[in-house]
């Protein structure tokens, strides 16, 4: 068996209901992994101790690590300063979770880290990550452009900084930490993460783009299984399914499409989950019937089910 392959995902949950993506997206990465495999939820007090042990019993299915590390504790201060300088990035389209991969330098000294966002689905065996060059600035990547076929428009304060060709998408990061760091202390540099962050006027992509102005200019393409956008390939009306990592988002996952694959990929996986129990099937009914037009009789279960 080889090096262990490190995998990296942030958690924050104060709904308790956000959880049950990152555990079909950590399955998805388990059923496939050819060799061994150590997970690391960057996570605060927001998760409940039932989401906790689901995630772990998941990685024990598997004979996997997970590591559970605490942002709260870990990183009070800078997170405390954050929340005051920008509250509006908290309250903004994404949690403060976005922030915690911002720490990743600070948080490991070296090793090689594979950053998943938690709305991903793994078909393809993650290892062969590790065989894949990063970029001189440590980082591997794949460009709005390529996965995409959209530039997005940089504001000006990274315009001449950012080439929007090589503007990349976060969602999946492959980071060697040592090159990352590029001979700086990490503290040093996820203070200049935060430093930007701070003065960022964008709310939306605003992780994003501070990741971008440090590490556009240098980083290496990954192949393009190995980063595909689920809404793009729905626009695009690719329907085939090759063994990659497929990036969702909230638009792109329905639950009235039984012919739609992508749907199909995420239930798949879902359905194999300690999220996916009788006490979920019984809400996911109960809220179609809320949400119907008509409201759904209170007996018709079992007439509903046998048409299924």
């Amino acid at each position: 068996m080889g090096e262990t392959m490190h995998i990296c995902y942030a958690l924050h949950d104060a709904g308790g209901h956000f959880t049950k993506f990152l555990g079909t997206s950590l399955l998805s990465v388990l059923e496939h992994a050819s060799g061994s495999v150590c997970v690391h939820i960057l996570l605060d007090r927001s998760v409940s101790e039932e989401n906790r042990a689901r995630l772990q019993a998941v990685a024990e299915d598997y004979g996997q690590q997970i590591v559970f590390h605490e942002m709260d504790d870990m990183f009070a201060r800078p997170l405390r300063r954050l929340r005051l300088v920008r509250p509006d990035l908290v309250r903004a389209r994404y949690t403060v979770a976005a922030f915690y991969r911002l720490f990743l330098p600070e948080l490991f000294a070296q090793g090689r880290f594979l950053y998943l966002d938690a709305d991903t689905v793994v078909t393809c065996d993650v290892c062969r990550f590790a065989e894949f060059a990063v970029g001189e600035n440590g980082v591997a990547a794949a460009s709005e452009a390529q996965i995409s076929g959209q530039k997005l428009r940089l504001i000006s304060s990274m315009s001449g900084v950012v080439d929007p060709d090589r503007y990349f998408n976060s969602g999946v990061l492959l980071m060697d930490m040592d090159q990352m760091r590029g001979g700086r202390d990490g503290v040093e540099l996820t203070q200049k993460f935060l430093d930007l962050v701070a003065s960022h006027v964008r709310e939306k992509y605003f992780d994003q783009d501070v990741l971008n102005y440090f590490f556009s200019q240098a980083y290496a393409p990954l192949p393009s299984w190995a980063h595909m956008l689920v809404p793009a390939r729905q626009m695009q009306g690719l329907w085939d399914l090759p063994a990659g990592v497929y990036h969702f988002d909230a638009k792109s996952l329905g639950m009235f499409r039984p012919d739609d694959v992508y749907d199909q990929l995420f239930y798949e996986y879902f359905s194999m989950t300690p999220w996916c129990d009788g006490a979920f099937l019984l809400r996911a009914f109960s809220a179609i019937r809320d949400a119907a037009p008509q409201r759904i009789p209170e007996a018709y279960g079992a007439q509903l089910i046998g048409q299924i």
